[in-house]
Parts: structure tokens; sequence; C-alpha cells
């Protein structure tokens, strides 16, 4: 269920049976030549509506702008202090709190908001007694699975994991064939002596992309897929009772 389409008379309703809400977060940033600026919360705001729908959950707007300062260097990137992050989050949850739900859960697209919706979750637990929690969506894919259909795997950004879930939720806006003379970053940032150091994307990436990209296919997304969704409305369905 979209809150979106919902009357105020059936959030009452379904209040009365069921006080957990979902509120999937991404990012507006760059994604190299080949995936669109919104992947990160497409990807997020598409398991986020399919899980609810299975788990008949309801799932809130997502919050398509986040925290993306080290991509925006590169055309198009729009973002958010992580402060005014954690503050625009907790007044989100704390507005639903106030019509009764008390289980949030932040399903997440980007891993720059990792540490922002963490700090979130705990004020909502610590400050207002609400059970609130975020769920990456690539943690809770089945590892084995993927490492099989991409043995050289590293999901990093841009690359072959990433793409190929795009490429099963919005195939029509991937270019993949800008991706062929492109050379993307090993890893993730830059380091000192093995301590990671502040950078901007493209100071260790031009491209944009990190990872590898061999093996990008479609069918291989949709199982990956498959797989999260099941995986996120199992949780809804754990989490909703604990």
């Amino acid at each position: 269920m979209l809150l979106e389409e919902m009357t105020t008379v059936d959030v009452k309703k379904h209040l009365a049976k069921d006080t957990l809400v979902v509120i999937p977060i991404g990012s507006t940033e760059q994604h190299g030549p080949a995936n669109p600026l919104g992947t990160d919360f497409m990807i997020a705001q598409y398991v986020a509506r399919k899980g609810c729908e299975i788990a008949n959950a309801i799932c809130a707007p997502t919050m398509p702008i986040a925290v993306s300062q080290h991509h925006s260097r590169f055309p198009g990137t729009v973002w958010f202090s992580p402060r005014l992050v954690v503050e625009m989050m907790t007044e989100y949850s704390l507005n639903l709190a106030s019509h009764g739900f008390d289980h949030i859960v932040f399903l997440n697209g980007h891993g720059g908001n990792t540490s922002a919706l963490q700090e979130v979750a705990n004020n909502l637990y610590y400050e207002h007694n609400l059970k609130a929690v975020t769920v990456n969506w690539w943690d809770i894919a089945d590892t084995d699975a993927v490492k099989e259909m991409f043995p050289n795997h590293i999901i990093a950004h841009a690359e072959a994991v990433e793409t190929s879930v795009g490429l099963a939720v919005h195939e029509h806006l991937i270019k993949l064939d800008t991706l062929e003379n492109v050379e993307p970053a090993k890893k993730w940032g830059r380091e000192v002596s093995g301590v990671s150091i502040p950078s901007y994307t493209d100071d260790f990436s031009k491209s944009g992309v990190v990872g590898n990209l061999e093996g990008i296919s479609k069918a291989s997304g949709e199982k990956i897929l498959e797989q999260i969704i099941a995986n996120f409305a199992k949780f809804i369905e754990e989490y909703r009772s604990y």
C-alpha cells in the first residue's frame, strides 16, 4: 500500500491492526555514463513497494535526495548535508509517529546515507521510544547467489551488480553502450598508509564507476531483486511484531 494513494480513513483503519511503515530513501547522484542519476532512490523505492505489497504494509513517499556531496563534481548530482538529512528524516518519522506508527523502517539505496540513518534510528529509539531500523538492500541480498553470477563482484558504485539490478527496474533508462571504454576504479576512496581520507569521487574515478563491470545482465538483476524483495517482506513480517 502506498501512503500517498490512501485516504486518511484508510490509514486510520490500517493503524488499528498494523503500526509499521516503510520509508524508502536513496539519492540523486551520478552513476557513471550508463545509469540514471536516480538509480539509488528508484531501486530503493522498487524494493520497498514490492516488499510492502507482499507483506501488506504501508510504504511512505520516497526521499530522493540525501548525502551525496562526494559526487558533487559530476553534473546533475544534488545533495543535503548529513545533519540536514538527520533532521529531515527524524521529523518525517515523528510526523508518522504522531498518527500511531511506531515501527519505522528505512529502506536505503545509498551507502552514503547509512551513518545519518543510523543516527536517526538511534534517536528515535532512545529519545522517542520508537522502534526504527535501516535496511540497506544490498545487505539482504543472497551473497552466495551474487558470487555465483558475478565471481569477481565488488558491490561498489554503478558496477555490474547495481547496473544489473537497474536493468531489472528501469531498463529503458540505462545506456549500456556507453560502458564500452570505461575503466572503473578498482575500489572506493583513497587511503594513506591504510587510512581512508576524505575524497570526491572523481579523485579516484574519472568515470564515476567503481568496481567490476563484467557480467552485466538483466536476468541476473531480476534474480537478485526477487530474492531481496522476498527477504525484505520476511523482515517486515518479523519486525512488525518485534
